[in-house]
């Protein structure tokens, strides 16, 4: 059912790993129409890892994920079954989201953060 057929607009949007399985300007643009003034856009997404930079960045990760996972999920996971959802590996480049982000959503905060990840918020003027 279309978000147009319960709710005209929002006051919040949140996206938690969504971002990379959609095509970015669309996306970033119905939420956009989809916020009452005001309203807020929290997104944490999966850039691509490209280049020096991003690997210089994400150089902790590997180590502290699992040592995060051990501590937050004692039991070990069961991964014999694949996942029962789809699974897409992220096509852009934190730049290449920074500058459409930049372009699309004037004024809004994006942030590289560690375990391959980046936050996004915005405020509808």
């Amino acid at each position: 059912m279309p978000f147009e057929e319960v709710c005209e607009s929002f006051d919040l949007i949140t996206m938690v790993a969504v971002l990379h399985h959609l095509d970015l300007p669309p996306a970033l643009g119905h939420a956009r129409e989809l916020l009452n003034p005001g309203g807020r856009l929290l997104v944490i997404g999966l850039p691509k890892i490209v280049g020096t930079p991003d690997l210089v960045w994400d150089l902790p990760s590997p180590v502290l994920n699992p040592i995060i996972g051990m501590i937050k999920h004692p039991r070990a996971a069961d991964v014999s079954q694949p996942p029962p959802f789809p699974v897409a590996e992220p096509t852009m480049s934190y730049r290449e989201i920074k500058d459409a982000v930049t372009q699309l959503l004037p004024g809004a905060k994006i942030r590289r953060r560690l375990f391959f990840r980046f936050t996004l918020e915005w405020t509808k003027p």
